[in-house]
């Protein structure tokens, strides 16, 4: 079993103290026995009044804070180490201060300064066995992590949070490109990065910054109101004073606190001294400090807003403290905040920048001890379902063990759920077949824990067979969409799956499964196909055989037999694809087009996985319906076939020795030239190609070794390669 990834963990001050969720995900990972480091572009921050971040403090590498001379003489070193490297650091740098996107004019230059700042970072890490870099914040932080990630040949990732993001946008599109993944703090986060690229769920996971919901003991309350937060104008801390001094006017003098320091404490206090309101400015104050606080008070109150210069709140953390230690909050109505509170279910929302109404939902509230009471039980409850840390430590290990290629151990020491797996499965018009699948898959000697069926419009009996199984199955969901016209292949069997996969948390499974309804399963499939697995931790992908039942004169009862499709021991299946999480979010899932099944394949052996199909009894299946059959007719399914391999890749002369091979198989003769044609005439036509030279370039090498070698020979040089 691979050993755990040797972590860097990268921020701009390491630790702050407005960053406690920060070192909360270091700590955590290290109980867990997960190695990490650290690195801070500017001095950490010292005195924070806990002998553990002192401790932290006193270990991170510092990259700005040891001067300009220790600077450039750690990138000189670095450079001299490795020319060639640090010269295509040097040049990527070069080239994004030109032409990447989101570069403002002034900062074009601050992009050599962070190559600098990386080639110096890298050689004083040079002797830590670095496997992974994961920068929290997606402008310089992210910036430094990923040309030292280039040069030091690691993977990395970031978290984007607020300001980083909202603000300051330095390319962030080749950032989330060129990363791993990058983690998102919300699904509206994980929304706004994909309508800025194309890019793969799998590669923004949703990782909240969580909290230990066991450090924040409900208190008696009693107290006043309190607001936490880093004295900045998204903030909301000017409108809160403003609603203090309304309801004064109409005789609601309530004591209010507000914890924090930054740059709007003079015009702060300012404010509160011209509108005569009792709210205190403490300052900074400990985590211990703020726990206590929260404790004792009866409302908490953040009224995030956005800022003028676009700045805005993600989900601040202090909201998830405030709501663990049982005070009934009040938050700004923005969009990633209200996947924390639930207005008038575990909080109150109000516009931001409106005192008027703020004022009026804090004297409600104020007046109602018993909805306050309501609203922060269920608060907590929302806390601790969604935000605690540890669920969310889950989910960023098994990110970091899909980016290096290990797998994610449970605290238990074993593989995490090595019996917990999903499937997905899209259909259409198949109430022929579909009772035969549904019968073997709920026979199975291992069940999946959940099965998402996607009905892409079924105009036959689908529906109401599906709804029958539903009913009497509990791990079954059917997820139906309209009415397409006609069957969809290719991408709109990948738009399907992808429908039931948008309904899915992943990180709740180890193995995840695309599976047609046309199928008979034998009843030990899933279990046989995860024992394989078990047995090999480089497996990625995986199915059985598919067989198919032809008939040739009198009845199929005395005339019938089994006949074994083409498939090569070195591709799992498109009708029952069998993959671990790992693997398939490192691929970045499926492409929405044509060969989807076989490019999947090329690009697990191309990241050192295995994709493999195994002829045993127990793994042997029945395709109901012959491949390449299902829309409209065999022989169109080989024109496809031919058009997919000119997308996916293919030289010319590996097709044609494929076409040959094929003539010799049903249908005879015809099928190869189909597949040829199609291959030929999108050729001619100039078609799109999947647009990925380096994968191109790798199945191109495999090709030509299969045509020397033999394609037994070619894989098992591939897999010696890749291991």
């Amino acid at each position: 079993m691979n050993e755990l990834p040797h972590i860097l963990y990268l921020g701009g001050k390491l630790p702050t103290r407005s960053e406690t969720f920060v070192y909360r995900e270091i700590f955590g990972l290290r109980n867990r026995g997960v190695k990490i480091s650290t690195a801070s572009v500017h001095c950490p921050e010292r005195d924070l009044g806990e002998a553990c971040l002192e401790s932290l403090a006193n270990q991170t590498v510092p990259i700005y804070g040891r001067g300009i001379v220790a600077l450039i003489c750690d990138a000189s070193l670095s450079a001299l180490s490795s020319p060639w490297r640090a010269a295509s650091v040097l040049v990527q740098a070069i080239s994004d201060s030109a032409f990447g996107s989101g570069v403002k004019l002034a900062k074009r230059p601050r992009l050599i300064i962070q190559c600098v700042g990386s080639l110096a970072l890298a050689w004083r890490l040079r002797k830590y066995g670095i496997d992974h870099i994961h920068a929290h914040m997606a402008h310089v932080p992210a910036t430094i992590a990923m040309y030292a990630a280039k040069f030091m040949d690691v993977t990395w990732s970031f978290t984007g949070h607020a300001v980083d993001i909202f603000q300051e946008q330095t390319l962030l599109n080749q950032k989330l490109k060129r990363s791993s993944f990058a983690v998102c703090i919300s699904y509206w986060h994980q929304s706004f990065y994909r309508n800025r690229v194309e890019i793969s769920d799998y590669r923004l996971p949703v990782i909240r910054c969580g909290i230990d919901v066991d450090s924040f003991v409900p208190g008696v309350g009693g107290g006043g109101i309190i607001s936490v937060g880093r004295l900045v104008e998204k903030k909301g801390f000017d409108v809160l004073i403003r609603a203090m001094a309304r309801l004064k006017r109409r005789g609601q003098d309530i004591d209010t606190t507000i914890v924090g320091e930054g740059p709007d404490l003079v015009a702060l206090d300012t404010l509160r001294r011209e509108l005569n309101v009792d709210v205190q400015l403490l300052g900074a104050k400990s985590n211990e400090e703020v726990q206590h606080l929260l404790r004792e008070s009866s409302l908490f109150v953040l009224p995030s807003r956005i800022s003028h210069c676009g700045d805005r709140d993600g989900i601040p953390v202090v909201l998830m403290e405030a709501m663990a230690s049982g005070c009934c909050v009040v938050g700004g109505d923005l969009p990633a905040i209200r996947e924390l509170v639930n207005d008038g279910q575990t909080g109150v929302l109000v516009d931001p920048d409106n005192p008027d109404q703020l004022a009026e939902v804090i004297g409600r509230l104020w007046s109602d001890p018993q909805k306050r009471k309501r609203l922060a039980d269920r608060g907590r409850a929302r806390v601790i379902d969604e935000f605690a840390i540890e669920p969310n430590l889950d989910r960023l290990q098994k990110a970091f063990a899909g980016a290096t290629g290990t797998q994610f151990i449970s605290d238990a020491g074993q593989v995490s759920g090595t019996r917990r797996y999903c499937l997905i499965s899209p259909c259409r018009d198949e109430a022929q077949y579909v009772r035969r699948t549904l019968e073997s898959i709920t026979s199975q000697t291992v069940r999946p824990a959940l099965w998402v069926i996607v009905d892409d419009g079924s105009t036959d009996q689908t529906p109401l067979i599906l709804d029958e199984f539903e009913r009497q199955f509990d791990f079954i969901r059917v997820v139906r969409r309209e009415d397409r016209g006609r069957r969809s292949v290719g991408p709109g069997v990948i738009d399907a799956f992808y429908a039931g996969l948008e309904t899915v948390d992943l990180e709740s499974f180890d193995f995840v499964g695309k599976v047609d309804l046309d199928l008979e399963l034998p009843t030990r499939y899933f279990q046989v196909l995860m024992e394989r697995m078990d047995a090999d931790p480089r497996i990625g992908t995986c199915s059985g055989k598919p067989y198919y039942l032809a008939t040739h004169g009198g009845s199929s009862h005395d005339r019938s037999r089994l006949i074994r499709e083409g498939c090569g021991d070195e591709m799992s299946v498109g009708m029952t694809k069998f993959y671990r999480v790992i693997c398939f979010r490192q691929i970045g899932g499926f492409v929405r087009q044509v060969m989807w099944d076989g490019i999947d394949c090329h690009r697990c052996r191309m990241l050192g996985w295995i994709a493999c199909s195994f002829n045993d009894p127990d793994l042997r299946f029945v395709h109901l319906r012959p491949m390449g059959s299902s829309d409209r007719s065999i022989l169109r399914g080989r024109l496809r076939h031919g058009y997919g391999q000119y997308f996916m890749g293919t030289h010319l002369a590996y097709m044609t020795a494929s076409a040959l091979f094929r003539m010799a198989h049903r249908p005879w003769v015809i099928g190869g030239l189909a597949m040829w044609w199609g291959y030929f005439i999108s050729l001619m036509q100039c078609r799109p190609r999947y647009d990925d030279s380096a994968f191109r370039a790798f199945l191109r090498r495999y090709q030509w070794s299969c045509l020397v070698h033999g394609k037994a020979r070619a894989i098992r040089r591939i897999k010696k390669c890749r291991a």
